[in-house]
């Protein structure tokens, strides 16, 4: 059985890493991964591939800031009973910044489109600073109700502004 991504790197499981160190140790294990120089000794060329894989997955995951917070969530087992909805009043919210996103990309309105990624972008950044001092909690060991409820309620929050982001770049919107 492959570790988790975060014993395959040699780190603690932490939501904020230091990515430079990430990169080096991605660098470092790639070449002992890579067949032309590493012994593959009784592996086949199968096995190899699959640990090839498995490194590349790791990595690309815990270097996405969101692929990482649902990784810890599902390595603590808080995904185990699903992911909580937002609260109405922010799936409302939500309903009508999209119902903006629409008419705006429908109307071609470029300044519009501009206002709704940069209102899109103040949400995102002020739930992240709300998150923060969970993740930190986090990253220090607490794993109490109240940081998994948080951590939970933060990542749902994301998938949305993920979505509102995507019809953001798109050139015709998402019904």
């Amino acid at each position: 059985m492959d570790p988790n991504y975060f014993e395959h790197f040699g780190i603690q499981k932490a939501y904020f890493l230091d990515l430079k160190s990430l990169r080096k140790k991605y660098y470092e294990i790639s070449k002992l991964l890579h067949p032309d120089l590493s012994e593959t000794g009784s592996s086949s060329e199968d096995q190899i591939n699959q640990r090839i894989a498995f490194h590349h997955l790791a990595y690309a995951t815990l270097t996405d800031p969101e692929k990482r917070l649902a990784y810890i969530l599902n390595l603590e087992g808080w995904f185990d009973l699903g992911i909580p909805d937002p609260d109405q009043e922010f799936l409302m919210e939500m309903m009508d910044l999209n119902e903006e996103i629409e008419s705006a990309i429908l109307s071609e309105d470029k300044e519009k489109i501009s206002e709704l990624k940069l209102k899109v972008t103040n949400l995102i950044t002020s739930d992240e600073q709300n998150a923060a001092n969970f993740l930190e909690d986090f990253d220090n060991g607490l794993k109490e109700k109240t940081v998994k409820d948080a951590l939970t309620k933060y990542y749902a929050k994301l998938k949305y502004y993920k979505r509102l982001d995507q019809n953001l770049q798109s050139k015709s919107p998402e019904i």
